[in-house]
């Protein structure tokens, strides 16, 4: 039987070291600078790394202003190219809901979740099948103030309905993983 040899996975490793004097100002960034270790094994890199001198030669100097990133500046004609944020209006997280029970692969088990959440009697019961989490700005007892653009408005709290779900609606998950999701400000954070 042949020998298979495993490889593990390769993932990126970055090392991040910091380091401020006494004397230096609050009021001016740090200087950043950024260094790759050469292709290789991991033996390799682990000894490239033995050898790393803060004073070596092959540091190279990164963007000074507050909120650039820790690389340093593009070269090239790959810096001509506009960055993301220059084409996309938006660039946030998108949907963050707070809860995973109102997503699901397909519009019956969210109506199922629903019906089990709405029909529970014990108070404590439902608050953990509700999924409140720290810091959410959403409750089972909290009415809210307005619906989701183009979906249902309930202005009822959640304990106080007794209707089906909200339509669910198809959704974007992740790439190329299109869910549904029940639209309801109620329960998205």
């Amino acid at each position: 039987m042949p020998t298979r040899i495993f490889q593990g996975v390769q993932q990126p490793v970055c090392i991040v070291l910091a380091a401020r004097k006494l004397s230096k100002s609050s009021v001016e960034p740090a200087r950043v600078h950024f260094r790759t270790l050469p292709k290789g094994s991991r033996e390799e890199k682990f000894a490239a790394l033995a050898k790393l001198s803060l004073t070596g030669a092959d540091w190279v100097g990164c963007l000074s202003g507050w909120r650039d990133s820790f690389l340093p500046a593009a070269t090239g004609a790959w810096a001509a190219f506009p960055a993301l944020k220059e084409i996309f209006i938006y660039d946030g997280s998108g949907v963050m809901p707070g809860r995973t029970w109102i997503i699901a692969p397909d519009a019956e088990s969210l109506s199922a979740r629903w019906k089990r959440l709405i029909g529970e009697k014990n108070v404590t019961k439902k608050e953990i099948l509700f999924h409140p989490h720290e810091g959410g700005d959403r409750t089972l007892s909290k009415k809210p103030k307005d619906g989701l653009p183009s979906h249902a408005y309930r202005p009822d709290a959640v304990k106080d309905d007794q209707k089906p779900p909200i339509a669910p609606a198809r959704y974007a998950f992740r790439s190329f993983d299109r869910q549904w999701i029940i639209p309801d400000a109620r329960l998205i954070n």
